[in-house]
């Protein structure tokens, strides 16, 4: 059985070996620690750990502005770099420090500045598929060992990137024809490129990148979902769902247990991190929802920070049950911070391997 046999009889609620292992990403400087700690310089953490991880194969057909903002760096020193980045936000990003970026400015401000950008949403094809497209569509349709992904959109998460959490919910409530307009010419390039994509390439699963929630909630209200965004995702799922994908694979870091239900009523149903520090718990959403949920993550990344007593705590409490019931994938709920030694990272995965069956 392949890694791909694996992610989609897993997704499916069928019987497995095992899920496949889908490695966890160290941050800059938790790769610094553990480099300080004895791992060795230009191997891969497969290598290292003596796993055949989860391979992707993504669809790469451009669906963001055309052109992009440029990125540029406008200072630089030991402690931070500030530049602009692809939104046209100002940022500083720190060098030794376990964080996201500080965002010092956003490329929109007003409701003018997000309608001027509607046309960088064309399609201009020369310049959204990639050249080597025939050559890259071939692999993704050869490659039995990899699951394919296709975009399903980012609709509010482009919308955060280029203006901000604030600016963007004010302009929701204040400037709701401009979203709307926005909305609609980029869910018009969503499924052009869904049609592209459908008939050229084989699709295993359907992503949405929104980033919907931070710690205690959702960052737009469940009704203001209701009415902008979810229609749009649920003509892509049920596009989907008619050409023969019902895996969709919904990346947001934060709580999002308030507007879950209606996700799922959107079609969405696998979801990623299941950030715990953000009240996100595998086994009481499995509890409540059933098989109408997958889920991906779900492991404490503070839990492992703590030792092998608090990891083995961890694992046993969740991995076992989930992974008997199907439709879960354990991993380290998001990133791997640099608190968490490479000592403690082995001995997690490690007994995530005994765990599998695979010491």
């Amino acid at each position: 059985m392949n890694n791909r046999e694996r992610f989609l009889k897993t997704m499916h609620f069928e019987k497995v070996d095992h899920p496949p292992f889908f490695m966890d990403s160290p941050w800059d400087d938790t790769w610094e620690r553990w480099y300080r700690e004895g791992y060795p310089k230009g191997t891969s953490l497969a290598d290292y750990l003596k796993v055949e991880t989860l391979e992707f194969g993504h669809v790469s057909i451009d669906t963001f502005l055309i052109p992009p903002f440029k990125p540029t760096v406008v200072e630089e020193n030991d402690e931070y770099v500030i530049s602009t980045d692809c939104y046209g936000a100002k940022l500083r990003k720190f060098k030794k420090h376990t964080t996201m970026p500080e965002w010092l400015e956003y490329g929109v401000k007003t409701d003018k500045d997000l309608v001027a950008l509607i046309d960088r949403l064309e399609p201009q094809w020369e310049q959204r598929m990639p050249a080597d497209w025939l050559e890259r569509r071939l692999k993704l349709n050869e490659n039995k060992n990899a699951v394919v992904c296709a975009g399903g959109g980012s609709y509010y998460g482009i919308l955060r990137n280029l203006m901000g959490v604030e600016a963007v919910s004010v302009m929701l409530y204040d400037s709701p024809d401009a979203i709307r307009r926005w909305i609609e010419a980029y869910h018009r390039l969503i499924m052009q490129i869904l049609e592209i994509t459908f008939a050229e390439t084989s699709v295993d699963y359907i992503w949405f990148g929104e980033d919907f929630a931070y710690k205690t909630s959702s960052l737009i209200s469940p009704s203001m979902y209701r009415e902008l965004i979810q229609p749009k995702h649920k003509i892509v799922t049920d596009f989907a769902r008619a050409r023969g994908v019902d895996i969709f694979f919904f990346d947001s870091d934060g709580n999002i247990n308030e507007i879950l239900p209606d996700l799922l009523d959107a079609g969405i149903n696998l979801f990623y991190p299941v950030e715990c520090a953000a009240g996100m718990d595998p086994l009481a959403l499995r509890r409540k929802y059933g098989r109408k949920i997958l889920m991906i993550g779900g492991l404490d990344k503070r839990e492992i920070a703590k030792g092998k007593e608090a990891i083995k705590r961890e694992l046993c409490t969740k991995v076992p049950p989930l992974i008997e019931q199907g439709g879960f994938i354990p991993r380290i709920d998001h990133s791997v911070s640099s608190d968490i030694s490479l000592e403690n990272f082995i001995y997690y995965f490690e007994l995530l391997k005994e765990i599998y069956g695979e010491k």
